[in-house]
C-alpha cells in the first residue's frame, strides 16, 4: 500500500473487491491497529480516522400485522404454533429452537430463556443467548393448549420443538422445508424468520407495550 496516508487508504480500500460492509469492517480493523502504532510512537496520527467509509445501506425492516402474522401461520400446517412463538415472544430462532421442555412456565405462561442453538459450517453449536441476555419471555394464552401439546409425556430436558424427523430445528432447513413456502403461499414471500422479531415489537406496541419495554 505504500505509505500509510488518508489517499492510500481510500485507494486501497475503494479497490478491495468487498461489499460495502466489509469495507468498513476493514478500515475500522486496520484503525484499530493505526491506533496502537500510534500509541508506540511509530505515528504521529492515525489516518484511517479521516478515511471516508462506504455508506450502511439500512434495509427496510419488516413488519406484519396480525392477520398477516394468522395467513402466515395457517400456512405452515402442523408448524402453525412455531410461526405463533416467533411473531408473539420476539424469540430468535436459535432461542426457540434451545427450548426444552423444563423451560416451560405453564402457570406464568413464560420461556425461560436459557439457550441459542445454531447451525454453523453443518455442526450444531450450543451457545448462551445473543448479549448472555438470560431472561423470561411471556407467550399468549392462545397458545396454551399448542405448548402443552408439545410437552405431553415428554422429559424436561427433551427439545420443546424439534425438526420433523426429530433432533434440532435448523434454521436453514426450516426455510427450505416449511417456513418459505409458507410465506408464499400466504403472499409474504420473502418474509423471514428473523423478522418475525420486529412483527413481535410491533404487534407489543399496537397492543399497548412501551416502546422502550
Amino acid at each position: 500500500m505504500g505509505d500509510v496516508t488518508i489517499e492510500a487508504i481510500q485507494e486501497w480500500t475503494a479497490n478491495l473487491q468487498l461489499s460495502d460492509g466489509s469495507k468498513r469492517k476493514v478500515i475500522s480493523v486496520l484503525s484499530g491497529i493505526l491506533d496502537r502504532a500510534v500509541q508506540t510512537k511509530h505515528l504521529g496520527v492515525n489516518p484511517a480516522l479521516s478515511v471516508v467509509r462506504p455508506r450502511q445501506k439500512l434495509k427496510r425492516r419488516k413488519y406484519l400485522n396480525a392477520l398477516q402474522v394468522e395467513a402466515l401461520a395457517d400456512a405452515a400446517g402442523e408448524n402453525r404454533d412455531l410461526v405463533l412463538v416467533l411473531a408473539y415472544c420476539g424469540l430468535r430462532f436459535g432461542e426457540m429452537a434451545a427450548l426444552k421442555v423444563s423451560s416451560v412456565d405453564q402457570l406464568r405462561r413464560r420461556f425461560m430463556i436459557e439457550a441459542s442453538v445454531t447451525e454453523v459450517n453443518g455442526r450444531i453449536e450450543w451457545t448462551e443467548p445473543k448479549d448472555h441476555q438470560r431472561r423470561s419471555v411471556p407467550f399468549p394464552s392462545f397458545l396454551d393448549s399448542e405448548i402443552a401439546e408439545r410437552m405431553k409425556d415428554r422429559e424436561p430436558d427433551a427439545l420443546l420443538f424439534t425438526a420433523a424427523r426429530g433432533g434440532v430445528l435448523r434454521i436453514g432447513n426450516a426455510r427450505r422445508d416449511w417456513f418459505d413456502p409458507a410465506a408464499r403461499s400466504a403472499g409474504l414471500d420473502g418474509i423471514t424468520p428473523h423478522e418475525m422479531r420486529h412483527t413481535a415489537a410491533s404487534l407489543a406496541v399496537k397492543a399497548g407495550a412501551s416502546v422502550l419495554a
